[in-house]
């Protein structure tokens, strides 16, 4: 009997993970062709890292992430569509482990029985939103449901380990999503504050901010740094530009009226879209301003500090769900 029920906790631990397998393939073969417009960048860039386009791989609009997953299961000969249904199937398994970590975190009654109920819950949504996202858009939630997780964990126990995991999580997030990295900014200097607030004292935790601003600008830099050595450029990213120039009304046109239909720049890209600074209107991408005042820097400080709040609303929203 004791083999048995020792046989029966380990199903019933398992049984959230097959079933989200098993929605998954479900939802992948019904939306196996959904790829967004994005998505074509990215494939574009994870083949020149497969082909040894290293330097061309750098980009500046589309953070490296994505791609890296996709060059990575590419490698194994499978289709690119195909790339993109693995490497979200794999990030789904972690955001159902770590909505267990989360329920384990706020509840104290949490039994692999109901745990295993609440999960079941969660695992249709994940398994859709995996299955049809063609962009790191699913990435970026996994990331910001585990970050999280270490952030109450860090909270509660003040732990070294926290710290770090936090830290490393967040510069990752950010090569997956640039506007991540302004998300973390905002996160971790309110983190901090409540840090203080709760001790009462900077020098408890000293070390732990230390190692979290550390690791997350140690991470972030290396690929601002690739940035500037491609495009002499210093940001953290250049979509911001890219959208000044076409969406907004005061834009001079959308870049693709004024240039049509440009052939690929070499035998590995999809588009030429993957990298706008090779298109011939690529002056306006750099050059383009608001005003001699400032405003350009104002105005994406609101626009990220309003991202922030609706991020961290929604999030903490799906965390009250589970």
């Amino acid at each position: 009997s004791v083999v048995k029920q020792i046989y029966r906790k380990k199903i019933i631990a398992w049984l959230p993970y097959l079933f989200y397998l098993t929605w998954y393939i479900v939802f992948s073969i019904k939306y196996f062709n959904n790829a967004g417009p994005d998505f074509t960048a990215y494939i574009s860039i994870a083949n020149k890292y497969l082909h040894g386009y290293y330097s061309e791989a750098v980009n500046g609009w589309w953070s490296p992430f994505y791609s890296w997953g996709l060059a990575f299961f590419k490698l194994f000969g499978i289709s690119d569509l195909f790339a993109n249904k693995s490497l979200n199937c794999v990030f789904g398994i972690g955001a159902i482990l770590y909505a267990s970590k989360i329920i384990r975190l706020f509840s104290t009654t949490a039994t692999n029985n109901n745990l295993s109920f609440y999960l079941l819950l969660v695992v249709p949504i994940v398994a859709y939103f995996g299955a049809t996202a063609g962009s790191p858009d699913f990435l970026v939630t996994v990331i910001l449901l585990s970050s999280a997780y270490h952030i109450v964990s860090l909270l509660r126990f003040r732990r070294k380990k926290d710290a770090i995991i936090l830290g490393c999580i967040s510069g990752l997030a950010y090569y997956i999503k640039a506007y991540n990295f302004y998300y973390f900014i905002f996160s971790f200097i309110l983190l901090d504050i409540i840090l203080i607030a709760i001790t009462r004292s900077f020098r408890k935790n000293f070390i732990l901010i230390a190692l979290k601003w550390s690791m997350f600008l140690f991470l972030s830099l290396l690929w601002v740094l690739a940035i500037y050595s491609r495009y002499h450029v210093k940001n953290v990213s250049l979509i911001r530009e890219l959208e000044v120039c076409t969406d907004q009304p005061f834009s001079v046109s959308n870049i693709m009226h004024c240039t049509g239909i440009i052939p690929p720049p070499d035998s590995v890209s999809f588009s030429a879209w993957d990298d706008p600074s090779r298109l011939p209107a690529k002056h306006s991408l750099f050059n383009y301003t608001f005003d001699k005042n400032g405003s350009r820097i104002i105005t994406k400080f609101l626009v990220n500090a309003w991202s922030f709040i609706r991020y961290q609303l929604s999030l903490w929203k799906f965390i009250l769900l589970i």
